[in-house]
């Protein structure tokens, strides 16, 4: 982390309570609970009124900013939650689905009775572990991370290894977006000479050709977007190292990076809001919009590495719910077509004309589905649904709700939601609801089991124990299909 002195940090585990992190040596006995290398006081950690003014300034500062990794349309999208909110009903500031890290300097002026500007650091981490994080971005993009980031160390190895995950996931968005190459558009060319290239402008020729026995002719041809060329490799020159590069490239991925590297390495690259948001893309190119949007975050904030930012101030974070999504459409891909909105174009209503409108994307489709039927729709929900089965509340309306109104587009008697849990969890990793009404059916509620074990265990053991509850998974989806 740069040198920057931190005045307060909050730490957390996503969906969980935020708490003050004590960095000073504690002064009481041994007896006394201890969390995180002692760090972290039990008897010392609950937010006064003080952290209660810094939480405000800070949830303010994050609702009304561009923080990179955020996905901020709806309210329920929001990082961290006050006592009480519309989406939680806790006495206590919560986090939301993210993890990662963000450091920011707080103006007094916005802190109720602070007398002096703060600078805060909050960090969520993923409440299933970080193997288990690493496992699911392993399976989603079929790549390894390396063992030496498994293990979590004192100092700043989260931020490393959220580092090597975004590095990661870049390549893995080239990949799946260079499958026709480097975005191409038309561009018209003039030539002057002897010769003709392309069609001969008559009327341009008439003085160049008694002049200079040259005349004049205009072609047309095919280059790099200039705009997303200059995005992608400004996003590759900021994640890659000055000596080696970026290690581990796909060959295709790597001839793409040689073509952009000749067009832009003796450049200084600069990319305007204006020509980031004016980018149109071809339905041939449509594969690229999610690279070229991770790209820009990595540009805005630098890669989010706080050492590459002369004020101290960064931020990073990454959607869990999303990450959870993409994961269980991988393990579910043999049963379920994973929609998304570069491959999905459902409509949910027809007008008096029969024309479609209003785009709809779940999460799952049945293999077997046509535009008018499917077998079964699935959702996933990076969410603890134990004690939201009495479909009490505003967060549980969604989350029934969706999967009944998709269920009855594609005439599907079966839904499925998947969620996490914990392998301590007693209760049945399966719950079943019938709906009513004519066109009965049933709703199926079933949990992953995920092992609940220390971070720094050997990964081939946990990588084990995964797999096999991911095929106790399997087995429980299949006998309800």
């Amino acid at each position: 982390m740069a040198n920057k002195k931190i005045d307060k940090e909050y730490v957390a585990k996503d969906c969980d309570e935020i708490q003050p992190k004590n960095t000073e040596p504690s002064k009481r006995s041994n007896s006394v609970k201890t969390e995180d290398s002692g760090k972290i006081k039990r008897s010392e950690n609950i937010p006064n009124n003080k952290d209660n003014s810094i939480l405000i300034a800070l949830k303010q500062y994050i609702d009304n900013n561009k923080v990179a990794g955020l996905k901020m349309r709806e309210p329920e999208d929001a990082l961290i939650f006050a006592p009480y909110s519309s989406f939680q009903k806790s006495s206590k500031w919560m986090a939301g689905r993210y993890i990662g890290e963000l450091v920011i300097n707080l103006p007094k002026k916005n802190i109720k009775n602070a007398q002096k500007d703060q600078t805060i650091h909050l960090s969520i981490k993923p409440r299933f572990g970080i193997n288990f994080l690493i496992h699911m971005i392993e399976e989603i993009y079929n790549f390894h991370i390396l063992e030496s980031t498994r293990m979590q160390d004192e100092g700043n190895t989260w931020n490393n290894i959220y580092q090597l995950i975004l590095r990661k996931l870049w390549i893995a968005k080239f990949a799946e977006a260079d499958k026709y190459g480097l975005p191409r558009k038309t561009v018209k060319r003039t030539h002057q000479g002897m010769q003709i290239h392309g069609h001969l402008n008559v009327r341009k020729s008439i003085l160049p050709f008694f002049t200079k026995k040259n005349v004049i002719s205009e072609y047309r041809e095919k280059e790099i977007d200039d705009v997303i060329g200059r995005i992608v490799y400004k996003a590759y020159d900021i994640l890659a190292n000055k000596e080696t590069g970026l290690q581990g490239l796909p060959p295709q991925v790597q001839e793409s990076i040689n073509d952009l590297y000749t067009l832009y390495h003796k450049q200084q690259i600069k990319v305007t809001d204006h020509e980031y948001l004016s980018i149109q893309y071809k339905s041939i190119y449509q594969s690229w919009k999610p690279l070229v949007d991770f790209s820009w975050q990595i540009i805005k904030h630098r890669g989010f590495d706080p050492e590459r930012n002369v004020d101290g101030e960064y931020a990073m974070f990454f959607d869990m719910a999303e990450i959870w999504e993409a994961y269980i459409g991988k393990i579910l891909e043999k049963n379920f077509f994973h929609c998304t909105e570069q491959n999905s174009n459902i409509r949910l209503f027809k007008d008096e004309q029969e024309k479609e409108f209003q785009r709809i994307i779940p999460d799952y489709i049945s293999r077997d589905w046509t535009n008018e039927k499917a077998t079964a729709i699935g959702d996933a929900k990076y969410m603890d649904l134990l004690e939201k089965t009495n479909l009490l509340g505003e967060q549980t309306y969604s989350v029934y709700y969706k999967t009944i109104m998709y269920m009855y587009r594609f005439n599907a008697k079966k839904g499925f939601i998947f969620y996490p849990r914990k392998t301590s969890d007693t209760e049945d990793s399966i719950k079943t609801f019938t709906i009513g009404g004519e066109n009965k059916g049933a709703l199926y509620m079933i949990g992953l089991n995920i092992p609940q074990n220390k971070d720094d265990m050997n990964y081939a053991d946990y990588q084990k124990m995964i797999k096999k509850e991911e095929e106790n998974f399997r087995n429980h989806v299949n006998q309800c299909l």
